[in-house]
């Protein structure tokens, strides 16, 4: 006989809810949105700060590429963006912009009395009082170029979500002063630095060289004014000497290395020495290269103007339209020797 098996349900043990079978699927349905919601924060978080990195970067590149040395090309700033800064990303810089550098006024002035700046005092004899610097020129923030990056990215995700977007802007200073002639306002890289960056001394520079520059005119004039009475126009022939030899042909005497000086036995000595570069030695003279200026002139002329006879007349040419020039030149280089 077959015996007959019932199973019952444990009864629930003492102080134990029942089981809650068939809501997980309901808890999970009610948890997602919160979970979306969280993993769309983390992507939009993860977004920021990879497009601010980016924007970092980019204002740094700016800057560097409108560095001289970094960059020479002078469009730069057209320049299209790196593929990894896509449009309407804009990067630029300004060289305008002065940050704000917290400094005390009693450290801006300071620049004055800085050795770096000052070196050596000069003190002005007379009234023993030391040479004011040009604090302006000092100032490094003269030299401060801004570069700058914006960019605009709209949410990846949860885009109806306030503001919407992303909006990074970052600014990166470089210091480009490097103190170089047209930074300074000089004329050229051959300049007195020092007359700019002690304002009080040019004047006196002047001053002490208003004689000497006076004589130096002076002679000029005679100089000029001596050829064109021979009949000589040479100072008007200068594109054809330019023609001739390749380029234009310098004529300026040099003053010594040494002549960076405000000693009036000095600077009279050193005008002396210049003078007579330029009017030459007193005669007898054995060559032209004794003569100064006009000696230099007479015979750059009597090369040229000899050796275009010389052709000419290699070509089966007349050669009567150098002939007179080399007969005046011959007769102007006897009054320079004798």
């Amino acid at each position: 006989m077959q015996a007959l098996r019932t199973t019952t349900r444990d009864p629930a043990a003492p102080g134990r809810w029942p089981g809650r079978r068939g809501l997980a699927p309901l808890e999970l349905v009610l948890s997602l949105p919160v979970l979306l919601f969280v993993m769309g924060l983390m992507i939009l978080i993860g977004w920021a700060a990879t497009f601010k990195v980016r924007t970092q970067i980019h204002a740094r590149e700016a800057a560097w590429r409108s560095i001289w040395r970094a960059n020479p090309r002078t469009d730069a700033q057209e320049m299209p963006n790196p593929p990894g800064f896509p449009p309407p990303a804009r990067m630029s810089v300004d060289r305008s912009h002065v940050p704000c550098i917290s400094m005390a006024t009693i450290e801006l002035a300071l620049y004055d009395q800085h050795t770096v700046a000052r070196g050596p005092m000069l003190v002005d004899p007379r009234t023993g009082r030391g040479l004011r610097v040009d604090q302006d020129l000092l100032d490094v923030r003269r030299g401060m170029i801004t570069g700058r990056a914006m960019v605009d990215r709209g949410f990846p995700v949860l885009g109806q979500m306030p503001p919407g977007g992303y909006r990074h802007e970052v600014d990166f200073p470089v210091l480009d002063n490097r103190w170089q002639f047209w930074q300074t306002g000089l004329s050229s890289n051959n300049s007195r630095r020092s007359l700019r960056l002690y304002p009080d001394l040019a004047g006196r520079w002047q001053n002490v060289t208003a004689t000497h520059t006076a004589r130096f005119r002076q002679l000029a004039a005679a100089l000029r004014g001596g050829l064109n009475r021979r009949g000589m126009d040479l100072f008007d022939r200068d594109g054809e000497l330019a023609g001739f030899y390749g380029g234009n042909r310098d004529y300026y005497p040099r003053p010594p290395r040494n002549a960076r000086t405000s000693d009036r036995g000095d600077l009279s000595r050193f005008t002396d020495r210049l003078i007579e570069q330029i009017q030459g030695r007193g005669r007898p003279r054995e060559s032209l290269d004794q003569a100064g200026i006009p000696g230099a002139l007479t015979r750059d002329f009597l090369r040229m103007y000899r050796e275009l006879a010389r052709r000419a007349r290699m070509n089966g040419q007349s050669d009567a339209a150098y002939v007179p020039l080399i007969q005046q030149l011959e007769s102007f280089e006897s009054t320079l020797l004798n």
